[in-house]
């Protein structure tokens, strides 16, 4: 698949995010305070080659993408959760 299809792709699913901008990812901050929890998870295996190559603080980036994803769809999540009687809070607490 081509650059220009994914895209394409992108731009036509509803549920996807916009892309990150670099003024995007530099105005990405760890949020202080928070605790994390170590865990397993998978992930294809070029996304996380393309994630290494960014360096130190590549774990934290993934978290803070994550993070503004929730961030923006939270709400969606939770009323889908609500309709179908499983309103929980989807970051576990």
């Amino acid at each position: 698949m081509t650059d220009a299809r994914i895209r394409e792709a992108i731009a036509a699913d509803p549920d996807a995010a916009s892309e990150w901008t670099d003024e995007d990812f530099r105005r990405a901050r760890r949020p202080k305070g928070r605790r994390k929890r170590p865990i397993s998870i998978r992930i294809d295996q070029d996304v996380l080659a393309w994630f290494r190559t960014l360096g130190p603080g590549w774990q934290s980036l993934i978290n803070v993408i994550l993070r503004a994803y929730m961030e923006r769809h939270r709400d969606s999540v939770a009323a889908q959760g609500a309709e179908h009687g499983t309103a929980e809070d989807p970051a576990g607490g």
